[in-house]
């Protein structure tokens, strides 16, 4: 699908459903969206998740690809978050991070 916009969640601007339904309606094509927040938040988020039930549900919403989707719809293609903190493992919550984060805590704080 040619026509792709992305969307960064923590940024200002970004558009609430009902903005983004209004410039979903403004379109003459389809699009694909993709969420991106850096963070492992889930989206939509919990209390708006009916709001953006009329989004995914839009004519000119093809795909919306999400990073730790809080929802399922046919059109949502999730994107993994991947490995966090993986340091000296491979296992899913790798080693304890305690002493790296009082490492980090303390050469930032200087």
């Amino acid at each position: 699908h040619k026509h792709v916009v992305m969307l960064r969640q923590e940024e200002p601007g970004f558009p609430t459903p009902k903005g983004l339904i209004e410039w979903l309606d403004s379109l003459t094509h389809k699009v694909s969206i993709l969420v991106n927040n850096q963070k492992a938040k889930s989206f939509p988020p919990l209390p708006e998740v009916a709001d953006w039930r009329d989004v995914l549900k839009h004519r000119n919403l093809f795909k919306a690809f999400v990073f730790n989707p809080s929802i399922v719809a046919d059109n949502i293609i999730p994107i993994p978050n991947g490995p966090k903190w993986n340091s000296k493992h491979t296992e899913l919550f790798s080693e304890d991070k305690t002493e790296r984060k009082s490492l980090y805590t303390a050469i930032s704080s200087r």
